[in-house]
């Protein structure tokens, strides 16, 4: 008996056969190998395991690890062993999971079977920004840091600040490879203000995988200033006498704590015998002159420093100013040009007039204007001739002082000639001995007539001579010790040199 069951267990051996090994596929009949993938995280897992042959017909189980997962097999008309499997969603843990599928047919020969690896993709866990989120300064390089953990393969991190990417930035990677940490460089301006600057971290590999961090800018900037007359006055009319009043607009972070304002680069303070009035963001000009006219700024301060307004040059309409550096040039005969620098025109149109007056007949000679520039060329003139070249500016308030000039024209050929004749006649030696006699004989003829002139009268009172001895002096008068005689010789009667007292 016992030798009949021997016989019969080599009989049943002798008919057994081991089924082929197992193939795994997806649900497209598409041949898995060892290593599938890789997977998204959350990705749906299905794949199928078949195999065919065997005596008796084989069992076909999937197992992960040594644990059973399906044992559920169908076995076609055709003798093909089929058993699926279905992961709705894959997790991290399952990064790297074997799953095997294994046919087996009896317990005497080893099952034959067929796994695969699963490899897979994971979105990064986290990110963020490191550091204190403090207010920034415009214009000042700031390095900021961005770390993101758990991404495979690394994350990509950009940043953003609003809807712009920037791109002075450096990455680094752990060995893992699970850390990826990117170093900004960032220089912001004052228009960066209230802007959300964003890290972002995303798997390119996982659509929808980008997660960020950020905040929303705190800038601190110098003040910005701008400058401009008040909204109801007309800059193109503004005269002497008339009310003048600027607002100072001012962008700052944080706020200004002083308010100062300038004119010609000069400190403006509140004077209101002069009519300056400083409030805060407003300066106002009353009963403004030609003296206020010039460049005005305004200036704030806060912690990041001082900053200045653009400039407004305020044009007060009066009479324009006098032209400046006038030169006479190219004098000819006829003609010279007269050329100046204009002055300040007085906030409105101007021209320039020119008078040249005759120095000896005191009459006008010339009158030429220009509208541009105060350059004139006078033709026309006399030639030897001095005169007087006036010059002044005009607007419809007014005109300038007058600039006057000296000047003539070169003497002609004709009038060159005639000087030197003139010269020659003058100091001719002939002309000179001429004059000499001519002055000699009127002086002999003076001394004649003044001569006989004297003989006259001496005669007419020579009977009137009292004698010596009846000359009598005056009471209360003394007796001189020497008296002039009186008396005249037959000589002297014809050259008398001493008229005596009537």
């Amino acid at each position: 008996m016992a030798h009949d069951c021997e016989v019969l267990k080599t009989v049943e051996s002798d008919f057994s056969m081991p089924p082929k090994k197992p193939v795994i596929m997806d649900q497209n009949g598409e041949l898995f190998h060892s290593l599938i993938g890789p997977y998204n995280e959350g990705d749906r897992l299905f794949l199928v395991c078949e195999t065919e042959g065997g005596k008796p017909t084989p069992s076909l189980t999937w197992w992960r690890e040594s644990v059973l997962l399906d044992d559920s097999y169908e076995v076609s008309p055709e003798g093909v062993v089929r058993n699926e499997i279905e992961i709705t969603s894959l997790q991290r843990h399952d990064l790297m999971a074997v799953f095997t599928c294994q046919a087996s047919n009896n317990n005497i020969t080893v099952p034959v079977s067929k796994y695969v690896t699963v490899d897979m993709n994971f979105r990064p866990l986290e990110v963020s920004i490191e550091g204190n989120r403090r207010p920034l300064s415009a214009n000042s390089p700031v390095e900021l840091v961005c770390r993101a953990t758990g991404s495979r393969p690394p994350a990509t991190i950009t940043w953003w600040k609003g809807n712009t990417k920037m791109k002075r930035t450096k990455e680094r990677i752990s060995i893992d490879g699970y850390v990826t940490t990117s170093i900004l460089i960032f220089t912001p301006t004052s228009e960066d203000s209230g802007k959300y600057l964003s890290c972002r971290a995303e798997n390119p590999l996982i659509p929808g995988s980008a997660i960020e961090d950020g905040w929303k800018l705190d800038i601190n900037y110098v003040p910005q200033l701008t400058l401009r007359l008040g909204s109801k006055l007309r800059h193109a009319h503004i005269q002497e006498g008339n009310d003048v009043y600027f607002e100072c607009n001012i962008r700052a972070s944080p706020w200004v704590s002083e308010i100062g304002w300038k004119f010609e680069d000069q400190e403006l303070h509140t004077n209101t015998s002069n009519g300056i009035i400083v409030s805060n963001q407003s300066l106002v000009l009353q009963k403004v002159q030609r003296s206020s006219r010039g460049r005005y700024t305004c200036t704030a301060t806060n912690t990041e420093g001082t900053g200045e307004s653009n400039e407004v040059f305020l044009r007060v309409q009066c009479p324009p100013d006098s032209v400046e550096n006038c030169s006479v040039t190219n004098q000819t005969e006829d003609s010279m040009i007269v050329e100046c620098n204009p002055g300040y025109d007085g906030g409105l149109q101007q021209q320039f007039i020119l008078e040249v007056h005759e120095t000896a007949l005191h009459r006008l000679q010339v009158n030429l204007s220009a509208s541009s520039y105060p350059y004139f060329h006078v033709k026309g003139l006399p030639s030897g001739t001095h005169f007087v070249a006036v010059v002044y500016a005009a607007n419809a308030k007014g005109r300038s002082q007058a600039v006057v000039m000296r000047t003539h024209t070169l003497p002609g050929p004709e009038s060159q000639t005639r000087r030197e004749n003139v010269w020659q006649v003058t100091f001719s030696p002939v002309l000179i001995v001429l004059v000499s006699v001519i002055i000699g004989f009127v002086v002999i003829a003076m001394i004649v007539v003044i001569v006989m002139k004297c003989r006259t009268r001496h005669e007419r009172h020579k009977g009137q001579i009292l004698p010596r001895k009846a000359y009598k002096l005056q009471p209360g008068l003394r007796r001189k010790k020497k008296i002039t005689k009186l008396d005249k010789s037959p000589g002297e009667e014809k050259g008398p040199d001493i008229i005596p007292v009537q």
